[in-house]
């Protein structure tokens, strides 16, 4: 079920990157505020924010400047099955696509300045633009939604062997994209 929570989110900037950043990490306001260079105040009060609204939940403690902050985390996945997306509006399927795919390239964009992205010689990027018939379409979204599936699996067995070490684990993006091009963009 589409968190309708998320829908209000999509639509405010900040708050949009500072729950993505905590579903990377849990963090305090002071680590919010120095990686997404904004200051302390506007940090706190987002997380208020999130937090009343039920999206995030306070993990422990951290310690800044002297000062005790909770430490938070994301509860909300951006995440949803077909018949939740087609129950949605086209104007918040669009806003929803359209935080997803700034989140994409957020991350991409960090991985490579940081060399993460080039760090395994396995990580993968692939464009593919294809023409295909309804047939087709159809078997390329029975194709994401069981590399979906696979990849959640992959995400809950990782966390169960990680639950039975000290190990914090390695953070991966993995996105899975499969929409229609408009005709002038034609394929390769």
């Amino acid at each position: 079920m589409v968190d309708r929570r998320l829908l209000q989110l999509a639509s405010e900037p900040v708050r949009r990157t500072v729950l993505a950043h905590l579903g990377e990490r849990p963090a305090g306001a002071g680590e919010v505020a120095a990686e997404l260079e904004i200051d302390l105040s506007v940090a706190a009060r987002h997380l208020d924010a999130l937090h009343d609204a039920g999206l995030v939940e306070v993990v422990g403690e951290v310690l800044n400047r002297g000062a005790i902050e909770p430490r938070y985390r994301t509860l909300a996945r951006a995440l949803w099955d077909d018949e939740d997306w087609a129950a949605l509006s086209e104007e918040e399927q669009q806003r929803l696509a359209a935080w997803i795919l700034d989140m994409i390239e957020s991350d991409a964009h960090a991985a490579i300045e940081r060399g993460t992205y080039t760090k395994r010689q396995d990580s993968h990027a692939s464009r593919t633009a294809l023409r295909v018939d309804e047939q087709g379409w159809r078997e390329l979204t029975r194709i994401k939604q069981d590399a979906l599936e696979s990849v959640l699996a992959v995400q809950a067995s990782s966390a169960e062997r990680l639950a039975e070490t000290d190990k914090e684990g390695t953070p991966v993006l993995s996105a899975l994209l499969c929409f229609e091009l408009p005709l002038d963009r034609g394929t390769d």
